[in-house]
């Protein structure tokens, strides 16, 4: 990603920030096991598992699984909209924005989803409610470093400088100017 230009990582954001939501999402909650514990009966609300499996209509996507993949890539252009506004705003290394705006993206949204979906119209306890919120913190932090990772980072070219006695050496772009104290802020974390 060293010479890509901002429109060509803007629409590479905005056509994959879906995707690599759902895979944090699944990679977090499905493959770790995580599922597994939300869905175990004995600590999981009667109510929150008939609607999963029992209460007609299911949920849409027993018929159609491919509306979790689509609802993502909807919601992930949102997602990239909002990086790309707030971005500009963060001023540190894109870890470091990138884990910023996860935890932003976490404080705008889990919150009240959890409170008012799992916890009072589906009675999760409260103990569930909590790990499923940390398992979405960690999803959207990981989303966000990767949206940061497509907008901000950069490598930065050797260049060439003429040395004492005609002989060139190679430094690094930020000694371009021969300041020592100008480093790129592009690659902070």
């Amino acid at each position: 990603m060293a010479y890509i230009n901002k429109v060509t990582r803007t629409i590479i954001l905005f056509a994959t920030t879906g995707v690599a939501w759902c895979l944090c999402m699944r990679s977090l909650f499905i493959w770790s096991g995580a599922q597994s514990i939300l869905a175990d009966p004995g600590i999981q609300s009667g109510k929150f598992l008939k609607v999963f499996m029992e209460y007609d209509p299911l949920p849409r996507m027993t018929g159609d699984p491919a509306i979790i993949w689509e609802g993502f890539f909807v919601c992930g252009l949102f997602a990239a909209l909002a990086f790309v506004i707030v971005n500009a705003g963060l001023k540190h290394g894109w870890l470091r924005n990138g884990i910023t705006f996860g935890v932003l993206h976490w404080l705008l949204m889990i919150p009240w989803f959890e409170f008012y979906l799992p916890y009072n119209v589906m009675n999760e306890p409260m103990l569930l409610v909590i790990f499923e919120g940390l398992l979405w913190l960690t999803t959207l932090m990981l989303t966000g470093i990767y949206m940061s990772f497509v907008m901000n980072f950069r490598v930065e070219p050797k260049v060439t400088a003429p040395r004492a006695g005609g002989k060139k050496i190679r430094l690094p772009a930020h000694d371009r100017y021969y300041n020592q104290d100008q480093v790129s802020a592009d690659n902070r974390l």
